[in-house]
């Protein structure tokens, strides 16, 4: 969800072969989707319409992966994107969610930690949001449905950057 016109879904296609991909957005990407979609990748990988605030047309997909939709969204608006989706999942099925995960306080120099700030007062001022800790994202996606729980979380290499965040349904 949140594909856009479909670049990453091409990448990750591309790098697991077996994969199909059902790439999410508004409606209006579908023209461009169709213009840059590779031509090895159509058919398996696919455009669809949709408003992630209705019920998730995919159903028993092994993965919903949530590429940066989360972090501009208040946990309440979030929590229902999320609720959205469990009626299609079933138990087993992975909520992937690659988004920025800010690390705890003294973790960065002084110079990051101030970004970080900023960045965080960014999404308060223009989005009514914030970044998240991953204590804060555990707290986000059980809050949506007790069942989920997080598997794991990294590269850590990313400390304070985007991560992969992967929680599995209970």
């Amino acid at each position: 969800m949140g594909g856009s016109a479909g670049t990453a879904a091409f990448e990750i296609a591309r790098v697991h072969p077996k994969l199909r991909c059902v790439v999410q957005d508004f409606a209006s990407l579908q023209k461009q989707f169709t213009e840059i979609t590779p031509l090895d990748l159509v058919g398996r990988v696919t455009f669809q319409g949709h408003d992630f605030f209705t019920e998730q047309p995919v159903k028993g997909a092994a993965v919903y992966f949530l590429r940066q939709v989360l972090h501009d969204w208040p946990d309440k608006y979030a929590q229902r994107i999320i609720r959205n989706l469990v009626p299609a999942m079933q138990q087993g099925n992975r909520l992937v969610i690659m988004d920025r995960v800010v690390p705890p306080r003294g973790v960065l120099p002084p110079a990051l930690e101030r970004l970080n700030t900023m960045m965080d007062l960014e999404m308060m001022l223009l989005h009514n949001s914030r970044e998240r800790s991953i204590d804060d994202w555990q707290a986000l996606v059980t809050g949506a449905d007790s069942r989920f729980y997080l598997k794991g979380f990294g590269p850590p290499e990313a400390v304070g950057g985007v991560q992969v965040i992967e929680f599995v349904l209970g």
